[in-house]
């Protein structure tokens, strides 16, 4: 809340005194927001393009902070921000060697990282190629992944409508709501959808032509 606060306050600072040259980087750093906050997935990383402009206006912050006239003359506020920033950087590297052994440490195990390549995804992904053809649509909750792993064409909603209309198949996850409907065995049933394969993780179904009504 406080590194918000602080970058709040440089924008505001910037936006007072420097209009023209920080507005068009503050219109790129919230519609940047804005769309990151659209996507479906949560991750972090899709706010790492806007990092570097809330680096920039906290330190604006920092050096716009009041000093005593013989300091602000010397520029102190510029090299407080300087100093703030180096201070974070040191943080950063003194902890960089411990994350990068802790990285090695879990590849040497043979571990896999959970996402597409631990096995039971691997499973989903060797029944898609197994019981689907080349040119059939399947639903997925990771389209990207599943076109990556096994050629086919995808689509990606929470709509069962959409699932229904659009995918020959559906490769559905146990017990998840992510990104997918999570469709029962008597639902299945009611819509005349035939389990293909399936495993503890998840169920391929086969969904029927759709016929609206």
């Amino acid at each position: 809340l406080l590194v918000s606060l602080v970058v709040v306050a440089g924008v505001a600072i910037r936006l007072w005194r420097r209009p023209a040259t920080d507005a068009p980087l503050v219109v790129f750093a919230v519609g940047s927001m804005l769309l990151v906050g659209m996507i479906p997935a949560i991750a972090d990383r899709y706010l790492l393009g806007v990092t570097p402009f809330a680096v920039y206006f906290a330190a604006q912050a920092v050096a716009a902070i009041p000093l005593p006239r013989q300091l602000a003359s010397r520029q102190a506020g510029a090299w407080l921000a300087t100093a703030t920033l180096a201070g974070i950087s040191l943080l950063h590297v003194v902890d960089l060697s411990s994350a990068v052994g802790d990285a090695r440490a879990f590849n040497d195990s043979g571990k896999v990282q959970d996402g597409p390549e631990a096995p039971y995804a691997q499973a989903a992904f060797t029944a898609i190629r197994t019981y689907t053809h080349q040119d059939d649509v399947v639903a997925f909750f990771k389209v990207r992944s599943l076109t990556f792993y096994t050629g086919r064409r995808g689509v990606q909603s929470d709509d069962l409508t959409i699932v229904r209309q659009r995918a020959d198949y559906f490769m559905m996850r146990r017990n998840s709501t992510y990104s997918q409907p999570l469709v029962t065995d008597r639902a299945a049933a009611e819509m005349s959808w035939t389990e293909v394969w399936s495993d503890d993780s998840w169920v391929l179904w086969r969904v029927p032509l759709y016929e609206s009504g």
